[in-house]
């Protein structure tokens, strides 16, 4: 029976030491899954100021092509007809808006960029903290299991010790016994 009980105590060991193995490895997926993540935002990032540099180039170019255009048409109508195509009202105007366009784009771009990294930051602590609670969770039942063995080992030695000092008692029981039913051998002297 307690050889059956040893190994029902192995198999509890075993099970501990592999469940904290599958937290350790639920652990580091997390961890990739965070670094993926984390990747995946940069690479977004990567993105989205990319295609800001884009348009931005885009922009420079219109706006050349479109200064260029006017500084013609401009040119062959007022040659023609001696008038301005545009007035600087309306240029103004449009810059106004350019303006604006681009202080709401970098305002948005912002906004996101603080609700991402807040987003991320929120979800990284959130982890760590699951994870360092699991950990302890995990610690205070190996400690409690490894305590339950030392007592265990600890009751088993005293077990041995006394059952020691028993067999001690009867092998000297044993011993008195054999030397009480020794018949005695007397000398005698020869009588003459």
């Amino acid at each position: 029976m307690s050889r059956a009980r040893a190994l029902r105590e192995k198999n509890v060991v075993v099970k501990l030491v592999k469940d904290l193995n599958k937290r350790m490895a639920d652990f580091e997926n997390a961890v990739d899954e965070l670094k993926i993540l984390k990747d995946s935002i940069t690479e977004m990032h990567d993105q989205v100021t990319a295609q800001e540099q884009e348009n931005t180039n885009a922009l420079i170019r219109l706006r050349t092509e479109l200064k260029e255009n006017k500084t013609k048409v401009l040119n062959d109508a007022a040659a023609s007809v001696g008038k301005t195509i545009i007035s600087n009202d309306e240029l103004a105007e449009l810059r106004e808006q350019v303006n604006k366009l681009k202080a709401v784009n970098k305002s948005a771009r912002d906004e996101v960029d603080t609700v991402v990294e807040e987003k991320v930051e929120a979800l990284i602590q959130h982890r760590l903290q699951l994870q360092a609670l699991e950990h302890k969770a995990t610690v205070a039942a190996l400690q409690s299991a490894v305590e339950n063995y030392k007592k265990e080992v600890s009751n088993l030695n005293k077990s041995f010790e006394r059952m020691s000092e028993e067999l001690k008692s009867q092998k000297d029981l044993t011993a008195q016994m054999a030397l009480a039913n020794r018949p005695v051998v007397t000398s005698q002297s020869p009588s003459s």
